[in-house]
């Protein structure tokens, strides 16, 4: 499994944020997060600074679960639309992984249950883990999955 490395400043997301809880069908509350951010699009879109897409795993309840945050990277806490949040991501430094959208949960799995345990990296406690979706009509398809790991 190929990682680069990657350090990044904070910065927002606005967007949909949904709890999921171990138990539920992960990728299907996902997809469904997405379709409810899809009816927002048209008002964040413009307020993005990068066109890319997000979707930010907090985790809650000790790990039992995740609150899923779907959206866009904003440059600054905007009047924020009825019905979204903006949420900080921490600065951090990140280890990142690519792959095709299809193979998402299938990469976190190997990050996860593999990569991890034999990199002796450890996961920052303080950054969530998140993906990072091409821009509508991009050359390159790939999703970037950030994991923060701690210096």
């Amino acid at each position: 499994m190929e990682v680069t490395w990657f350090r990044r400043p904070a910065f927002l997301v606005m967007g949909i944020v949904r709890r999921v809880f171990r138990g539920n069908s992960l990728d299907e509350a996902i997809e469904q997060i997405w379709r409810q951010f899809e009816s927002y699009h048209d008002q964040v879109f413009p307020l993005s600074m990068d066109r890319s897409y997000y979707g930010v795993r907090f985790p809650v309840n000790g790990g039992q679960g995740i609150d899923y945050h779907a959206g866009m990277a904003v440059r600054k806490a905007y009047t924020t639309p009825a019905g979204l949040m903006v949420r900080e991501i921490p600065a951090a430094r990140y280890a990142v992984f690519r792959c095709l959208p299809r193979e998402v949960g299938s990469v976190y799995h190997a990050i996860l249950e593999n990569w991890l345990p034999e990199s002796g990296e450890t996961r920052d406690p303080e950054a969530p883990v998140f993906e990072q979706y091409p821009p509508e009509g991009a050359s390159d398809p790939y999703v970037l999955i950030h994991l923060p790991v701690t210096d």
